[in-house]
């Protein structure tokens, strides 16, 4: 709960940072209040992942990215910024994690779902409006 990550860059070959609401033995974990601002993530698979948990379902309450660039690394496909799994357990902003204001590799904005030919995003996640270059 309460937790930051804020200007950091982030490289990875796989995964840049991946919030999962899981059973941990007897304790319930979730993430509530996370805020993910001012990064530059450089990943292979996915630059954020939201997954959910088994029953009982966790929830995941105020995830908010905001000011970040998403790009792939090189010769990486289907990369997506933010990836949000459909068993996700999100009770705030329209049951959506908000990812608006980035930049998505791309000035028309992420592919998948989105309009534009950047990096993907998945359903369960507001990416309007993003932002046209890198803020940083």
């Amino acid at each position: 709960r309460n937790l930051a990550i804020n200007r950091n860059d982030i490289e990875a070959r796989m995964f840049g940072v991946q919030l999962q609401a899981v059973n941990v033995g007897s304790n319930l974990v979730s993430h509530d209040d996370v805020d993910i601002n001012g990064n530059h993530f450089t990943a292979g698979n996915y630059c954020v992942g939201v997954i959910g948990g088994s029953a009982p379902a966790r929830t995941m309450s105020n995830v908010v990215l905001r000011r970040n660039c998403f790009a792939a690394t090189t010769g990486s496909t289907g990369v997506s910024g933010v990836a949000v799994s459909s068993n996700a357990t999100i009770p705030t902003h329209g049951g959506l994690v908000d990812a608006r204001r980035n930049y998505w590799d791309a000035a028309n904005g992420p592919s998948t779902v989105g309009p534009g030919s950047g990096l993907g995003v998945t359903a369960k996640v507001d990416f309007s409006k993003w932002l046209d270059s890198c803020p940083h």
